[in-house]
């Protein structure tokens, strides 16, 4: 029988010093305090009073969240194999939490390829087993193999190497985040981090910042992040519009393909789909440069009434 404690950040992480992400640590949770109007911490402690899971939530608009400000939380386990009864457990006692304080409830897991072990399918049946609503993403990643390029992505390719580009990681910040946010703006697309942020978070976070450069021009950009063991993120990316002919993304997402797969380390390029509706343009980018879709599971729990009780 579990029992739900809510804590100090300092005792979660006591008991999750190291966690399955970067995204579930208190330091992470704690830089981005901000961004909800309360983080809270949760253990899930057996009859002894010994912690197996836990669950860092933030509370935005009479809704629990995790994440609150990242692209995935979820369950943290003091151990990773754990029974289907335990998992079931877990998650129904993260439900009730929410339910009895008439909060919604939404969870956003990793893909399953994040967890070395079952732990992320576990957690992604336990919930659906408990009755909250689950509308997947659609997820992309670059394999341990080098990718298998489609014909018209090998031809850009070409096109891109006949050009003198320069490549490279960097660190300096200030000149990759300037070419995601000249993309950004020329498409409309939104850019949630400002530069300070971005510099605060990689305090935290390890960080590889890619460079594609013309000359003395830099015309590509990617911030990507070390999330989890063997798993490396990409956060941005994107490429000046004037240059895009050239196919400087189809250098850049060849090379940070080949860099990693090298290491032996899967580069999840994250989610091409809003709500479950995918985008039909990313998605086929992302096919077309070698990458391989999975879901990324999204629980959803909505209370009876909208009212909002004590915490």
């Amino acid at each position: 029988m579990l029992t739900v404690i809510r804590v100090t950040p300092d005792a979660y992480a006591s008991v999750f010093p190291t966690t399955s992400h970067v995204y579930n640590s208190v330091k992470f949770s704690e830089l981005n305090r901000n961004k909800a109007e309360e983080v809270i911490y949760l253990l899930l402690n057996d009859e002894k009073g010994k912690p197996q899971f836990g669950i860092t939530l933030g509370l935005r608009e009479n809704m629990l969240l995790s994440p609150f400000s990242a692209p995935f939380g979820g369950v943290e386990t003091v151990k990773q194999r754990k029974s289907v009864a335990h998992w079931i457990e877990a998650a129904e006692c993260v439900k009730e939490y929410a339910a009895v304080r008439n909060f919604a409830l939404r969870i956003a897991l990793p893909p399953s390829f994040y967890s070395p072990t079952d732990a992320l399918d576990a957690q992604s049946l336990a919930f659906s087993s408990t009755g909250l609503t689950n509308v997947p993403e659609y997820n992309y990643h670059f394999p341990h193999n080098f990718p298998d390029l489609s014909s018209s992505s090998r031809n850009k390719l070409t096109t891109a190497k006949k050009q003198n580009f320069d490549i490279k990681i960097t660190d300096e910040v200030d000149r990759a985040y300037a070419v995601i946010r000249e993309n950004r703006e020329e498409r409309g697309y939104p850019l949630r981090m400002t530069l300070e942020q971005v510099k605060e978070t990689v305090k935290v976070i390890k960080a590889d910042f890619w460079l594609v450069s013309l000359g003395d021009e830099d015309v590509a950009a990617a911030q990507i992040y070390h999330v989890a063991p063997g798993v490396v993120q990409v956060i941005y990316w994107g490429d000046k519009r004037r240059f895009s002919a050239m196919r400087p993304m189809n250098l850049l997402a060849w090379e940070v393909a080949r860099h990693y797969a090298e290491k032996g380390i899967l580069v999840d390029v994250g989610p091409s789909s809003s709500d479950g509706v995918p985008s039909y343009g990313l998605c086929d980018f992302k096919e077309n440069i070698g990458c391989v879709l999975s879901p990324k599971n999204v629980f959803t729990f909505l209370p009876a009434a909208p009212d909002n009780l004590s915490r």
